[in-house]
């Protein structure tokens, strides 16, 4: 294929992606919910680093995605006239067979803990959410070249929100490092000859 029209393509389908969210702006009454938890997720986790996701985190993220589903199926039965009623009906369902899954995976304690903090992990949960709601009040169809594109922008998203939670994670050890952090070694934190010549002083 040519790459003009690759880039062509997936441009056209950012731009159909990008006017989904402005066809409705009641929509954002979802959205920025939403937008605003995950965002505040990550600035937390990279603040403490210390902290790792835990089975709440992952059990309550899965309710987020089950209610979030719900009201999904709950507008396409209001208006029944939406087009591909049914192939939104059926996928929907799938995303709400997802959210049970990560609930009562997280909820058992079945599922190992690194599989499912990417299967239940905030990027992943919270963006499928974000375009469930835009598929499921038909303000955004799947075509193929906008499932590609979606696929791009959620690693896109990831990564960015890793490099964040990296900066963060490197200001929140170089601003207190007389504090022990759990799990991490004294080495990183700073500090570590200050508090080992006090130790020798004290020896003497």
């Amino acid at each position: 294929m040519d790459l003009g029209l690759l880039i062509e393509n997936i441009q056209g389908a950012f731009r159909e992606i990008f006017e989904a969210t402005l066809i409705e702006l009641s929509i954002w009454w979802l959205l920025a919910p939403l937008i605003i938890l995950w965002i505040t997720i990550e600035i937390y986790r990279g603040e403490h680093p210390q902290e790792k996701l835990g089975w709440n985190t992952l059990f309550a993220n899965g309710i987020s995605l089950c209610w979030v589903t719900i009201e999904s199926i709950r507008f396409l039965f209001y208006e029944p006239t939406l087009t591909l009623f049914a192939e939104r009906f059926v996928i929907l369902l799938v995303v709400l067979g997802y959210g049970i899954f990560v609930i009562i995976g997280s909820f058992l304690h079945r599922v190992p803990m690194k599989v499912m903090s990417f299967l239940a992990g905030p990027s992943l949960v919270y963006f499928l959410a974000i375009v469930t709601i835009l598929w499921g009040h038909g303000l955004l169809d799947i075509t193929p070249w906008v499932a590609v594109t979606l696929f791009f922008l959620f690693v896109i998203l990831a990564g960015a929100f890793a490099v964040l939670r990296m900066m963060l994670a490197q200001d929140f050890i170089g601003f207190i490092p007389s504090l022990p952090c759990p799990g991490i070694p004294e080495e990183k934190l700073g500090g570590g000859e200050e508090r080992e010549e006090e130790k020798n002083g004290r020896k003497i």
